[in-house]
């Protein structure tokens, strides 16, 4: 067992961790003329368009199922074994780290542990919230409480909302799937002294810049109880947290971060931009108004003009980065990004967004880790042609261990934080209405939900995204005519969705959604989704190429070399070129790379000697050089070669620990 050999080693090194310097945030507020004003008096929030399901609801199956296996079987699942910050952290009566680590891991876990409905991962969660529930602060507050403690000691100042804003999201899960009858009285207790608490000492630091997943919690809790108060701090809530609907409409940082360019660097720290994402749809339930219905949409542009990545997440080694794809992006972002989608998602049922989050979700998420998810990055890069210990490094602010995979490179908080990105991912495939059944994102899974009295199974069996057909096994109690309706990505032409004689056609970027009369039993039922290659230009007019949901990148020998048993340090070296420029018309994709379909490994679906399918192109040798350890920008194409052409393999960017994604090509 690998989690044998981390455990000395581990817990030796996890008190060492520390976080790139910044100015200190502990005790900072936000500024009254970066926050939010005060909204009206609150009689009622604006209803989401979709409910998600109750934890637990939803089944991963097939790839999906086993990648949560790997997931919980690698570093996720042992952390409490192996890592001091969660083994013994402060949270469950230990010594380590007290502050977001510990709640950051349970809410991942949480929803890990019901998706795959494993008991011993239940085990785990329920010590925890049994020790946080009989732990519990005499004046409702949540965790290890150190009066004026520092945040960079890792502890929790009694007026810090951050880490039980964490703690907080795990118990509506756990709820959730449990209906445990101490969570209610517990966060109604919680509520009661943030609301006495906030009238005299605002949210500061890293709470006031992350309100709105505080803000989920208040709003979960008024669903419950139509208490009246909550709504009142929901409203003070925002009005003393950052006002990110300024941020976006301004957007003051348009280069890689520098403080002249850019001022205020929380804003344009790369996690709580994507927490911050969800903040105009957690701010629409609030005013019904149209400017933050669409909010996101403005949000999202911004960033993929100034500092966006071909795999749909934005470039911030810590903060802001800019265009240039060797720039990295931290795997907190990544589920941050997938999390702030999907809540969004639910509340304005923006179709663009889940397109976005499957995107991310087969790619940037697979590329955070290592293919048995026992060791993880801090930064990705779309451009990633070696992953190394840089003392000369092309990052923002992160060190030399960033792009290195280990237990906790660079910082711990990505170590904490990552489990949450493919369980929310399951959690959120379904959703429903008074009247609908809706497939939301794709993929092998198992749905049971109850709607207008008829309890309603569908069993979705598919490789998606590694092929294109999902087949439905539609299980109803009883006759119904409720609706069942399924997104059609916005990439994909000809869908088709068959159900007994009748054939429907799907209109891509659209939701497709039955008029059928379901009789009592089973019912067999088909999607269709052609894949189709598409491209973009991106950075200097590279090309990315893309295959459906996937990305796909030039592959690159990788040799693993452990540097650092302390630390339990992995760097990555290229064995093959990878100085290549495409010989494709940009313009006309499809003409110039086939893709040969091998099937995917269920037993390992990213593993980088068994993609699922492959991309053959024709590419030519090129000058370009290393520059701060890391691929230098991409000429700008077109560009010419007198090399010979030669046939190149391209693979999904979830199989590549060293890729080229973002390519020049040549003149033709």
């Amino acid at each position: 067992m690998k989690w044998l050999f981390f455990l000395i080693v581990a817990l030796s090194f996890a008190h060492k961790l520390k976080k790139p310097s910044f100015k200190d945030a502990s005790t900072s507020f936000v500024d009254p003329a970066q926050g939010n004003m005060e909204l009206p008096s609150l009689t009622e929030l604006i209803p989401r368009k979709y409910d998600p399901l109750p934890l637990g609801s939803i089944k991963p199956e097939g790839w999906l199922r086993r990648q949560l296996q790997i997931q919980a079987n690698g570093l996720a699942g042992n952390l409490d074994h192996i890592w001091a910050d969660i083994a013994f952290s402060q949270w469950v009566g230990g010594s380590a780290e007290g502050w977001e680590r510990g709640p950051y891991w349970l809410d991942g876990m949480t929803a890990l542990a019901y998706s795959l409905d494993e008991e011993w991962l239940k085990e785990k969660v329920t010590y925890w919230f049994n020790y946080i529930l009989a732990h519990q602060q005499p004046d409702g507050m949540y965790g290890p409480v150190v009066p004026n403690g520092n945040l960079g000691q890792g502890h929790n100042p009694s007026n810090d909302s951050w880490p039980a804003s964490l703690v907080l999201k795990a118990m509506t899960q756990y709820y959730e799937a449990t209906h445990d009858p101490r969570i209610i009285p517990s966060m109604e207790k919680f509520f009661h002294f943030l609301d006495d608490l906030t009238k005299t000492k605002p949210l500061f630091s890293w709470g006031a810049y992350r309100w709105q997943d505080l803000q989920l919690s208040i709003y979960w809790l008024h669903e419950k109880t139509k208490e009246p108060y909550l709504l009142n701090l929901a409203n003070r809530v925002y009005s003393q947290g950052y006002n990110w609907t300024r941020y976006y409409q301004t957007f003051p940082c348009k280069v890689k971060f520098t403080a002249d360019a850019c001022g205020d660097w929380m804003a344009s720290h790369g996690v709580n931009v994507a927490q911050g994402l969800k903040a105009p749809a957690m701010t629409y339930r609030m005013t019904g108004s149209e400017t933050d219905k669409n909010g996101i949409k403005i949000f999202l542009s911004k960033l993929d003009e100034f500092h966006g990545t071909s795999s749909g997440i934005f470039a911030a080694d810590e903060l802001l980065a800019g265009l240039m794809p060797s720039q990295g992006s931290e795997t907190c972002q990544v589920v941050e990004d997938m999390f702030s989608l999907e809540t969004s998602f639910a509340i304005i049922g923006d179709l663009n967004l889940i397109d976005r989050l499957e995107m991310i979700a087969f790619n940037a998420m697979p590329a955070s880790n290592s293919p048995d998810m026992w060791e993880h990055q801090y930064v990705q890069q779309a451009n990633q042609v070696q992953a190394i210990f840089s003392d000369d490094r092309v990052y923002v602010n992160d060190g030399p261990e960033a792009n290195m995979f280990g237990i906790a490179p660079n910082y711990g908080c990505c170590t904490a934080n990552y489990p949450q990105g493919w369980p929310k991912y399951v959690s959120h495939m379904w959703m429903v209405t008074s009247d609908q059944l809706v497939a939301v994102s794709h993929g092998p899974s198992m749905v049971k939900a109850t709607i207008r009295g008829v309890e309603i199974s569908v069993n979705a069996t598919t490789a998606y995204p590694f092929e294109d057909l999902i087949r439905y096994e539609i299980t109803m109690s009883r006759a119904s005519d409720v609706s069942l309706c399924m997104r059609i990505p916005s990439w994909t032409m000809g869908a088709i969705f068959q159900v007994e004689k009748i054939v429907l056609d799907g209109k891509n970027g659209t939701l497709l959604c039955t008029s059928h009369t379901w009789n009592e039993g089973i019912t067999i039922a088909s999607l269709k989704l052609p894949l189709s290659v598409r491209s973009s230009l991106r950075y200097n007019d590279a090309v990315s190429i893309y295959y459906g949901p996937i990305l796909m990148s030039l592959h690159i020998g990788q040799d693993w070399f452990g540097v650092d048993e302390e630390k339990l340090l992995f760097e990555v070296h290229p064995t093959s070129s990878w100085q290549y420029a495409l010989d494709v018309d940009p313009h006309h994709i499809e003409k110039g790379i086939d893709i040969v379909h091998a099937g995917v490994n269920v037993d390992c679906p990213f593993c980088p000697e068994t993609p699922a399918f492959v991309g053959k192109v024709m590419g030519r040798s090129i000058d370009w050089p290393i520059q701060h350890n890391a691929a230098s920008p991409p000429p700008r194409s077109p560009i010419s070669s007198a090399s010979k052409s030669i046939p190149l393999t391209m693979v999904p960017y979830g199989n590549a620990p060293l890729r080229l994604t973002e390519l020049p090509w040549i003149a033709s």
